[in-house]
């Protein structure tokens, strides 16, 4: 059984065993396309980071691409969370030679590693204090930050039933 596989299943146990407070409950702000929840009240593991997001309705952040990174990066600044360390959901859980978004299965393309990215097993990626990725144990306790995409008027597929523009012109 892959070291993936077994994560996946334990925390689906554990958050079926945990009540965690609901999205509504939570402070979030909206950034380009994507919204986003900035857990600076606890310092947790990646495992229990990746728990808490799912409570919220939300996922650990991705960052893929210069934008997403910029304005992130730009909050925090303006927020005074500069030199913070966060989680975020790269890991080599899956394979220790490449590095994937857990949210999305995807490989890493877009990177800002301070520096090469450790090629040891069960490796999570965390951002440093200038806000550059780094790897590390999955069992360091950082905050972290969440993410989920804002969902468009038509859906997450764009399937609108219907469509109002109350500045068009009827015949």
């Amino acid at each position: 059984m892959s070291p993936l596989y077994s994560f996946l299943v334990v925390f689906g146990f554990i958050c079926a065993l945990t009540s965690l407070s609901s999205a509504d409950d939570v402070k979030t702000i909206v950034l380009n396309n994507k919204e986003y929840y900035v857990g600076v009240s606890n310092k947790v593991n990646w495992y229990r980071a990746v728990q808490t997001c799912a409570a919220y309705d939300m996922s650990l952040a991705s960052i893929e691409s210069n934008e997403e990174y910029e304005s992130l990066r730009q909050y925090l600044f303006n927020n005074k969370q500069w030199g913070t360390q966060f989680w975020l959901s790269g890991t080599n859980l899956p394979d220790r030679s490449n590095y994937v978004w857990l949210t999305s299965g995807k490989r890493i393309s877009y990177e800002k590693w301070a520096q090469s990215p450790s090629t040891l097993a069960n490796q999570c990626v965390r951002t440093n204090g200038n806000f550059l990725w780094v790897t590390g144990a999955c069992t360091d306790s950082l905050y972290f930050i969440c993410s989920r995409p804002v969902e468009p008027a038509c859906g997450v597929f764009g399937r609108c039933l219907y469509t109002h523009n109350p500045n068009a012109k009827t015949n």
